[in-house]
């Protein structure tokens, strides 16, 4: 009896040390995979920090280049080395402003997106209407620029229908890709197409299509990213921007439930492809039947 009963603890004491083992076993791969996600965490909070030192020498750049233009021709009409009016300096002074004033509004739209504080109002239009403002707005872009421009909307499903949105924000996106557009593809035979999916009565498909550069295959993944600016060449040219657009406009659409992809071929186009639902009624949770409802991220 003696003899069975110590079998019968050494058994036991087996048991619990297998046991302890497979425990500990578990706690190791647990303390493993949390150093893993820890590592993880530190190499993306280094490459943030990186991006963001890179951003603020590019940002003095783009700021101070034409600062010292405009300033150069101010100095020059003060001088009286140039006449104040009928200058062709006028022009590229205007224009300088202009990205000035652009960079500003985009560095305000980022502050706000990275505080996780960006709204959409919704209010409702109709969806026909809101087309023609969009088409409108494309024509007077593209054709200002010297550009070809070209509209087509596939199916209509119902001209009548009314649905919710944030109409001034969803501008704001087609006017980013319509200026990108605009910026990569020539003057002489540059052509941007606007082509319009509505052939379900939930969802519509908008896809803005150019001929220009493209984008480089290493770029293609992280344009939507903060701060971003590509590669050199094509249209990854660090002479081209500070990285905020398309990051706004990633930003807005997924706002709307909608999401944005990009497809290129080097040296021949790139086309930007939205997919979003057209929402003909509010979420009672969320607008509390309001029809102009603030929705944060």
């Amino acid at each position: 009896m003696k003899n069975e009963s110590l079998s019968n603890d050494d058994n036991k004491s087996v048991t619990d040390l297998i046991g302890e083992q497979f425990e500990l076993g578990a706690n190791n791969e647990k303390l493993i995979d949390e150093n893993r996600q820890l590592a993880s965490m530190v190499d993306e909070l280094q490459g943030r920090l990186e991006a963001q030192r890179t951003y603020r020498a590019i940002l003095a750049h783009e700021i101070g280049t034409p600062l010292t233009l405009i300033q150069g021709y101010l100095q020059m009409i003060k001088d009286g080395a140039i006449h104040p009016t009928n200058h062709p300096y006028h022009e590229l002074a205007l224009e300088k402003v202009r990205n000035l004033s652009r960079l500003v509004g985009e560095l305000q739209e980022l502050s706000v997106i990275e505080k996780q504080e960006a709204v959409v109002r919704l209010e409702r239009m109709n969806v026909a209407d809101w087309l023609r403002r969009i088409e409108r707005l494309g024509s007077f872009m593209v054709e200002q620029s010297g550009r070809i421009f070209r509209w087509k909307v596939f199916g209509r499903p119902h001209n009548n229908r009314d649905v919710y949105m944030d109409f001034f924000r969803m501008d704001q996106v087609f006017q980013n890709l319509l200026f990108n557009a605009i910026k990569f593809t020539e003057e002489l035979d540059g052509c941007i197409e606007f082509y319009v999916y509505w052939k379900d009565l939930d969802y519509i498909k908008l896809v803005v299509k150019d001929n220009g550069v493209g984008i480089a295959d290493e770029d293609l993944p992280y344009i939507f990213k903060h701060y971003y600016r590509g590669t050199e060449g094509a249209s990854g040219s660090a002479a081209h921007g500070v990285g905020l657009g398309l990051a706004i406009v990633e930003e807005i659409v997924h706002a709307h439930d909608g999401m944005i992809t990009a497809q290129s071929n080097e040296g021949k186009g790139s086309s930007f492809i939205i997919k979003m639902p057209l929402k003909e009624y509010l979420d009672v949770n969320d607008s509390m039947g309001n029809s102009d409802y603030i929705k944060r991220r």
